[in-house]
């Protein structure tokens, strides 16, 4: 798995934009790539949907005959009009669900609006892995790999506050990504 990270503009909170899948676990169906886009759940690009380099659209994804049994996809009801008034607003549009033989892997495309900005981006929740055995070594974003530089500001950016508390301060969470083990 591959996740491309951008920023709307320069110097500004980064979001998960894209995913590329590949391996064992897809090799009937070949990669896919998983992509948010625009700017509103009604834009052209807010859902891009790929199987082994060919575009696709959400039906034709179900339907795919390739991913029977691993995949599922929903669209969760349109949530309308404010929220307490605010303008500050983060609605899932739609969710796909990847059951393999040794995780579940759950990705939400969701719209985030706060005060300047509107943007589609991706969330990523892994569920299942096996527990670590010993001299086992997982890397990536959800694995032991060193996080300081995709942690760090980009060169010529200044930290500043609505970049360090942006989520914190509207309570608005950016890219979320997450990983459980069995138990």
């Amino acid at each position: 798995m591959l996740g491309t990270v951008e920023a709307e503009r320069s110097c500004a909170e980064p979001f998960v934009k894209q995913l590329d899948l590949s391996g064992l676990w897809l090799q009937e169906s070949g990669p896919l790539v998983l992509r948010a886009g625009g700017l509103g759940t009604d834009s052209m690009d807010a859902i891009v949907l790929q199987v082994n380099g060919s575009h696709i659209g959400k039906d034709e994804l179900t339907r795919d005959s390739r991913l029977q049994g691993l995949l599922q996809a929903a669209e969760p009801k349109a949530k309308h009009g404010k929220r307490d008034g605010a303008t500050i607003r983060r609605d899932t549009f739609f969710t796909i669900k990847l059951r393999f033989s040794g995780a579940t892997l759950t990705v939400d495309w969701v719209h985030r609006e706060v005060p300047g900005s509107s943007l589609n981006h991706l969330d990523l929740h892994v569920a299942g892995l096996p527990k670590l055995g010993r001299g086992m070594d997982v890397g990536g974003v959800l694995g032991r790999d060193d996080h300081a530089a995709a942690a760090s500001f980009s060169p010529g950016c200044e930290p500043n506050q609505e970049l360090i508390f942006r989520g914190r301060s509207f309570d608005v969470p950016g890219s979320l990504l997450g990983a459980s083990h069995e138990r």
